[in-house]
């Protein structure tokens, strides 16, 4: 098995400050992995969160009366857990219940006993709540570890509740997210026991009603594909029950948020089209060699972290700020030269607005209606106001087809 201090020394010499990430009171993190007859992951799950070093974790695990050999591998952990409990329980939601139940921490969050924590990781959620008190929950850049063992990100993505609702829901990596007590307990205290595959996302449309989800630009942890997974034998239970839950939320909403947005919530959610396979998904090539060395149960004196597990992050620096976006065309365009954003209000009527002619300009909402004033246009254009751009709909295609060098920005809500 790897040592702590072998995986420090290769953290810290691709990503020297990661380890590093503490601060004077961390703030107390628990964590819960529920598990069922997963003997052949377990081990590296255990591993992946017991090596973080994380000086104020609260970890336990429950077991669902597991009958593979999990709790054999289980109890060689049991005196750095917080709490182990081994029996019979009514699933996945049920597990997740009780080992919460049973915590204390200012941050939360859960990892299933296949998925993989990555070092440094916690560090840096402590880090990250201690130093934006405002931040409720927030989700990490999602990754992956495909069958052959290699490592990938994906695209990192930001979220919103007006996203979920016009079937924009797939997917907030569940291991990568965490969340303060305050919150959870805010939203009912409780992951949903009527659910039987879409437990996370039941929670997110929850969290989503009381704090906005910010998107960290940070690996946390690792989904895995492997074989016979619930997310792959049941995907088409899955997909119909996740739809099910924003359907109902939208249903539900309240009178206030529904009237502020009525113009950019469908009457009925449809899912958008993305990749549904890790094979269609885009994703970057991080560490080609193996994360996971092997999985034969009898082999677990081999080491469990693939011997390159950072080795190549600083090298792919450059291409890691490239994962696609569709912003990333402009990045560096303007470097050097100033830009002005013009926004709208009765002070623009007092200004000589010709001083810029011949400047950068970002034009905002409803900006057209002084272009009988100028003789210039801006370069760029953005409307994010949800009821302007239904009102004004006609006025923003007419500007855009007169001025076709002009660029648009829009939310994506409403794009």
């Amino acid at each position: 098995m790897v040592s702590l201090e072998e995986l420090e020394t290769r953290l810290g010499a691709v990503l020297p400050d990661a380890l590093e990430r503490t601060v004077a009171n961390p703030p107390s993190i628990s964590l819960v992995t529920p598990n069922f007859n997963s003997a052949d992951y377990i081990e590296a799950t255990l591993q992946s969160v017991l090596q973080q070093s994380y000086p104020n974790l609260e970890y336990g695990v429950i077991d669902g009366d597991s009958n593979d050999g999990s709790q054999s591998i289980i109890e060689k952990y049991r005196d750095q857990l917080a709490f182990y409990v081994t029996e019979p329980d009514h699933g996945h939601a049920d597990a997740i219940n009780k080992g919460f139940e049973q915590t204390s921490g200012e941050i939360m969050g859960w990892i299933n006993s296949d998925d993989l924590l990555l070092p440094g990781s916690l560090n840096a959620i402590g880090e990250f709540f201690a130093k934006y008190p405002e931040v409720q929950w927030v989700t990490g850049h999602p990754s992956a570890v495909y069958p052959n063992g290699t490592w990938k990100l994906h695209a990192l993505r930001n979220w919103s509740r007006l996203r979920f609702l016009n079937g924009d829901y797939r997917w907030i990596q569940q291991e990568s997210t965490f969340w303060r007590r305050s919150l959870w307990e805010r939203a009912g205290g409780q992951v949903a026991n009527r659910m039987n595959l879409a437990v996370d996302l039941e929670l997110w449309t929850r969290f989503f009603r009381h704090a906005e989800l910010f998107t960290y630009a940070h690996p946390i942890a690792a989904f895995r594909y492997r074989a016979g997974q619930r997310s792959e034998l049941h995907r088409s239970a899955y997909e119909a029950e996740a739809l099910s839950v924003i359907q109902d939320e939208l249903a539900g909403l309240d009178g206030k948020f529904r009237d502020l947005f009525k113009h950019v919530l469908p009457q009925k959610v449809v899912p958008l089209e993305v990749p549904l396979s890790p094979e269609k998904d885009s994703a970057l090539s991080i560490c080609d060699t193996p994360l996971i060395q092997s999985e034969d149960v009898a082999a677990r004196d081999e080491p469990i972290v693939g011997p390159d597990y950072f080795a190549t992050l600083r090298d792919k620096a450059d291409q890691l700020a490239t994962v696609p976006s569709p912003l990333n065309r402009f990045k560096g365009q303007h470097l050097g030269e100033r830009c002005f954003i013009m926004g709208n209000g009765p002070s623009l009527n007092k200004m000589d607005l010709n001083l810029l002619r011949d400047e950068i300009v970002f034009g905002c909402n409803s900006i057209f209606l002084l272009f009988d004033r100028i003789d210039w246009r801006p370069r760029y254009y953005a409307c994010v106001d949800a009821r302007v751009l239904p009102d004004r709909a006609e006025d923003i295609t007419r500007m855009l087809n007169e001025n076709a060098s002009m660029e648009a920005f829009f939310p994506y809500e409403i794009k």
